[in-house]
């Protein structure tokens, strides 16, 4: 596993998919055929032309079923389809200065069969979160959308002291959506991260929902 400035490359650019995923992320796979649901999912997060500057896009680790390869163990991935999960779709990018700029962003999307299944979830996460992260606090989240919630801070304890990362998540209807961004404190900061979080949760605010 490649290591810059202390940090794992890999780990630091998966922050935004699921928590869950961060200390066993899979080896890269081929990008699968998009569906139609899918090709609607990647409607939902954050696209290319929005990403920041200095940054490049990981169509490798990208696409349609993001939270297998990037390595949710099936046990995880049972619980999630107990409440119902049904489809995951993940844009990520990498930094092209990860020692003084960005050095990971995703935005990702999983749809569940209800909006009650999205919302147990999107509980299941957060506690995940809390448990293996206790060092990071809350962040606002007020008009972010429903249940939402977002931390920020060292997500990982060999991170230098210029490091931080926010992550958010939220619902919309049967949809669960989250945004992260790691990298130094310069660049990433808390308003840089809510700015990416409002362009993606916006999608669904002007669809209603969906």
């Amino acid at each position: 596993m490649s290591r810059r400035g202390g940090v794992s490359i890999r780990s630091a650019g998966v922050i935004g998919f699921w928590i869950i995923a961060l200390a066993t992320v899979a080896a890269c796979g081929e990008v699968r055929a998009a569906t139609t649901k899918q090709r609607s999912l990647a409607a939902l997060v954050l696209r290319r032309s929005e990403a920041p500057g200095g940054t490049r896009y990981m169509p490798q680790m990208s696409g349609p079923g993001a939270l297998a390869r990037q390595g949710a163990s099936s046990r995880t991935i049972a619980e999630l389809e107990r409440f119902g999960f049904r489809s995951d779709y993940a844009r990520q990018f990498y930094g092209t200065n990860p020692h003084a700029g960005i050095r990971g962003i995703t935005s990702s999307v999983a749809e569940f069969r209800n909006p009650d299944g999205a919302s147990k979830a999107l509980h299941f996460l957060r506690n995940i979160l809390r448990e293996q992260h206790p060092e990071v606090g809350p962040v606002p989240v007020a008009g972010l959308g429903e249940e939402a919630w977002g931390y920020g801070g060292r997500f990982f304890r060999e991170a230098p002291p210029t490091f931080t990362a926010f992550y958010y998540a939220w619902r919309s209807r049967d949809l669960v959506l989250s945004v992260a961004i790691a990298g130094s404190k310069r660049v990433v900061t808390q308003r840089t991260a809510r700015l990416l979080a409002d362009k993606v949760a916006n999608r669904t605010r002007g669809a209603g929902g969906r």
